[in-house]
């Protein structure tokens, strides 16, 4: 009689290790998926910011003298916060966990970009201004 009793607590404990095992098995690729999605998101959203600053300089490049727009600059991306900058004919953006950073090339232009604020963009005498 012991043994059986013995056995069977030795088989449901086998039982319960093999469902919690296959359970995080299962929540460990969950997690995984969805940083894998995370990252996705942050990139492309970190792509569409800066081809929108960088359509934003060629508007002004491509306009006569006199051009003035104002644009808002988001404060974060994705959750997490970064700056971005212009120079030498580069547009930088990078977080300031420094997991991810991109540059493209974009017009040259004079000032700097402020992250969560409205931006202004001047085209004057042929050179273009930002704030």
């Amino acid at each position: 009689m012991k043994k059986n009793k013995a056995q069977s607590a030795i088989e449901l404990f086998l039982l319960i290790g093999a469902v919690l095992f296959f359970t995080l098995g299962f929540m460990s690729i969950f997690q995984q998926s969805i940083a894998k999605k995370s990252l996705e998101k942050r990139e492309f959203e970190m792509q569409e910011l800066a081809r929108s600053v960088q359509n934003e300089i060629n508007i002004a490049a491509k306009s006569t003298d006199g051009y003035l727009r104002k644009f808002n600059i988001p404060g974060k991306i994705a959750g997490a916060e970064y700056s971005i900058s212009l120079n030498e004919g580069y547009l930088y953006l990078n977080t300031t966990d420094g997991k991810h950073a991109m540059a493209i090339q974009s017009q040259n232009a004079t000032g700097q970009l402020i992250v969560g604020a409205t931006n202004t963009i001047r085209k004057i005498n042929s050179t273009i201004f930002l704030n």
